[in-house]
């Protein structure tokens, strides 16, 4: 039997105070603990079947100014699993996941997967199943400000409180998205199916891909809902009831040498909210051209949900030096155009103006293993400081160094 076990805390403290005469306007506490602790046993039934079962706890609580009790969510859960391989060819997954949380109900979620090897360079994938997503406390009660930065988090149930008080101090330039979605947030429900297949070309090159569709319920997202005089953006959660989202993942590995390794990677994405796409062919929902017209919103314009770029992807060079041993990664991360917010007032991505261009981060990772698992490192994440107001939890050029000790390998090699 296998016991995991895993604990965290998060705590922010929030003082907003006058300048002028240094009064204390606001003071926000929040502290939350989350706790889980999970129990596996495998038993292998014959030589091409194997079962696992298993059952877990999860704990959150949440202490917050604006809160006078302790909120506690408790949510436990049981899951089997049954593995074939019928022969050498075929692999068959069948499983099962109940939840049972206190807040929010009981959910069955089955999944099935299978793989077929058509030879030994190449197979293929096949996967449907069902989830379920519970909120937790800080999409819900999250009471943020970063102030280097400049933008708020609120969570759902303090969301209109938040924005309101930002609205009574002048801090609020426009509103992005309809304030009637904030409120109470429900658990999320998706059904998927995903397939593709994995060729290895020859031996130094290798090519997977993905192909997926979802099917959701209520989507828990995360988007700007206001933006502020300073230039930066309120955020919140709010659910979105049905959302779509398909697209393909295509994954080259090419290795040059035993030292050099070179990969690419492409991600396409297509995601809609289906009641806007109810309304637009019902005619219900309008937009300004450039000559200030009006006219109904057509699909061709609809560009989806906000926050998600069509078209993104990677590239990712690794090199170890033989001689001194130091090895080094460099990667490229391109994520294109996105929508940042509504700007024309009909509250779905439809403008041009609505969209923040395209970014490339190059990050660089250098290290070295020393003796007794000692290893350095150092290197930079964004390294030409691409940033845009629009994400801001993008700080821009971060370098860093550090050192890797394992304590407990050298403890016993020291007794």
């Amino acid at each position: 039997m296998t016991v995991r076990s895993m604990s965290s805390l998060f705590q922010t403290h929030t003082l907003t105070i006058f300048q002028e005469d240094g009064s204390i306007l606001d003071e926000q506490d929040f502290k939350q603990h989350y706790h889980r602790t999970e129990f596996q046993t495998d038993h292998q039934l014959d030589s091409k079947q194997l079962i696992t079962i298993g059952l877990g706890h999860l704990m959150e609580t949440v202490e917050a100014t604006r809160y006078d009790d302790n909120n506690r969510f408790d949510a436990g859960y049981v899951f089997f699993q049954h593995q074939w391989d019928p022969s050498e060819k075929w692999n068959l997954v069948t499983g099962v996941r109940a939840d049972l949380h206190s807040q929010y109900g009981e959910r069955i979620s089955p999944k099935i997967s299978g793989m077929y090897k058509v030879s030994e360079r190449f197979s293929w994938q096949l996967s449907l199943g069902a989830g379920f997503k519970a909120p937790d406390f800080r999409q819900l009660l999250l009471n943020f400000n970063n102030a280097s930065a400049g933008y708020y988090v609120f969570g759902a149930n303090l969301v209109q409180a938040g924005i309101a008080r930002l609205q009574s101090q002048g801090l609020v330039q426009e509103m992005l998205l309809d304030p009637s979605r904030f409120g109470q947030l429900e658990a999320e429900n998706s059904r998927a199916i995903n397939t593709g297949f994995r060729w290895k070309i020859f031996r130094e090159l290798l090519f997977q891909s993905n192909f997926f569709h979802n099917d959701i319920s209520n989507l828990i997202e995360t988007a700007p809902v206001a933006r502020l005089n300073s230039g930066q953006n309120a955020f919140s959660y709010f659910n979105i009831a049905r959302v779509i989202s398909r697209g393909a993942e295509l994954d080259w590995t090419f290795r040059v040498s035993d030292n050099l390794q070179f990969s690419l990677g492409y991600m396409y994405l297509d995601t809609k909210d289906l009641d806007v796409l109810e309304k637009i062919d019902a005619g219900e929902l309008f937009r300004r051209d450039t000559q200030n017209r009006s006219r109904r919103v057509q699909r061709s314009d609809y560009g989806g949900l906000f926050n998600r770029s069509r078209h993104s992807g990677n590239v990712k060079i690794n090199y170890q030096e033989s001689g001194t041993g130091v090895n080094m990664v460099l990667r490229g991360i391109y994520k294109g155009k996105f929508g940042f917010g509504d700007v024309n007032g009909n509250l779905i991505l439809d403008d041009p103006s609505e969209y923040a261009p395209g970014l490339i981060s190059w990050n660089l990772s250098l290290n070295k293993d020393l003796k007794n698992g000692i290893m350095v490192e150092a290197g930079g994440f964004n390294l030409f400081n691409q940033t845009t107001i629009h994400a801001p939890d993008n700080p821009g050029t971060i370098l860093f160094a550090g050192l890797k000790l394992p304590i407990h390998q050298l403890i016993n090699q020291n007794k």
